[in-house]
């Protein structure tokens, strides 16, 4: 059986090189899984589940999610948006690993609108987690996307 992998769309590639911290940018995220991670919460929050289309020609491996504990977070956002138990069997793991990419997409669509014309990644990230904190309090629901930021 081969390996399964997360992409990500080809036209999201600036949005990720943005969270993803490096010598030239003060993104948020250690690796673009954790971008993902936190995009497809994002998503799921924000109910924007959008097919990743052309995807870039690397996808990264599903154990990178897993050695990093985020493949729970993909079953428990999936199971949230299926509102299903049995899209957590063997036989639906391709369909849960969509269903992230397209939540993940759809994130990263809502952080490009908010991250731009921001020259700071990390505090417009910050300034985003806050946003969503007070609506979630104003609502009583919902998930804290705290967690996922270094």
């Amino acid at each position: 059986m081969a390996e399964r992998r997360i992409g990500y769309a080809k036209d999201k590639t600036d949005i990720i090189k943005r969270l993803v911290a490096s010598e030239e940018t003060t993104g948020p995220f250690d690796l673009i899984a954790d971008a993902l991670v936190f995009a497809a919460a994002l998503g799921l929050r924000r109910n924007r589940r959008v097919p990743i289309g052309n995807a870039v020609s690397e996808p990264i491996r599903q154990d990178v999610f897993d050695r990093h504990g985020y493949d729970t977070m993909m079953n428990l956002l999936v199971l949230q948006s299926d509102q299903r138990p049995q899209v957590l069997a063997d036989s639906e793991e391709t369909g849960r690993a969509t269903a992230f990419e397209e939540y993940a997409n759809g994130g990263l669509e809502i952080l490009q609108d908010e991250l731009k014309g921001a020259i700071n990644t990390m505090e417009t990230t910050i300034l985003l987690i806050n946003s969503e904190r007070v609506k979630e309090a104003d609502s009583s629901k919902g998930f804290d996307l705290t967690q996922l930021v270094n």
